[in-house]
């Protein structure tokens, strides 16, 4: 159930900025579904015949079913968790700045600038920007 728990939350895992659907644009993503389709071939193959090296046994179809129901419970609750409003901190990266007892911002020693002038960052922009560099 945890292998299977662990492919649906990869659905969960793949959407930002608010929207609540987990398949949205699923047909664009093809190394997605490839990573899907690997995950499961070998969770499969792994518990199947790989036994004694993955400390399990092979499962029926019942016992495969059961596994696929109780997988789905991360769907249900990932739609719950998006559908609560989030809204995002106003901190940047100047709040971690390091500062002297003046409350300046220290200089970064090796290039000369301080290290105050760093562009604010939210997790939303940071998200985007992974995801614009793997297409």
């Amino acid at each position: 159930v945890l292998f299977r728990s662990q492919v649906v939350n990869e659905f969960n895992a793949r959407i930002l900025g608010g929207k609540i659907n987990v398949f949205s644009g699923l047909h664009r993503a093809q190394m997605f579904l490839f990573i899907i389709l690997v995950t499961v071939v070998v969770q499969v193959i792994g518990v199947t015949y790989a036994g004694a090296f993955m400390h399990t046994v092979p499962l029926n179809l019942e016992q495969w079913k059961k596994c696929m129901y109780f997988s789905i419970v991360p769907f249900f609750w990932g739609f719950v968790l998006r559908m609560i409003p989030v809204r995002e901190a106003q901190s940047s990266v100047k709040d971690f700045v390091r500062r002297n007892e003046d409350g300046e911002p220290i200089e970064d020693e090796s290039e000369g600038e301080e290290v105050d002038a760093a562009p604010k960052m939210t997790f939303q922009r940071a998200g985007y920007a992974v995801i614009a560099q793997l297409k």
